[in-house]
């Protein structure tokens, strides 16, 4: 497993132990995926159904998603 699938399998699990989300919430987002999504990895497609479940709870955007992911990227790439 990719440390980043590892790092999503935690932060659902966190939510899910503190009442802040259900199994069936994630799950209603798998199956409403957009059809050109079916061809990613399984934590491919449910990283894309929390982005979803994360925003519809206002805890957070896909554009603060974004930026962060951006800035994680520049950092790694800025490393010697």
């Amino acid at each position: 497993m990719e440390p980043w699938a590892k790092t999503l399998t935690a932060i659902v699990g966190a939510l899910r132990a503190q009442g802040l989300s259900r199994v069936d919430e994630l799950r209603r987002h798998i199956e409403h995926l957009a059809p050109q999504d079916y061809d990613r990895s399984y934590f491919e497609r449910w990283a894309e159904a929390f982005c979803d479940l994360l925003e519809e709870k206002g805890f957070t955007s896909r554009a603060e998603i974004g930026a962060r992911m951006a800035a994680i990227k520049a950092e790694i790439e800025a490393r010697p």
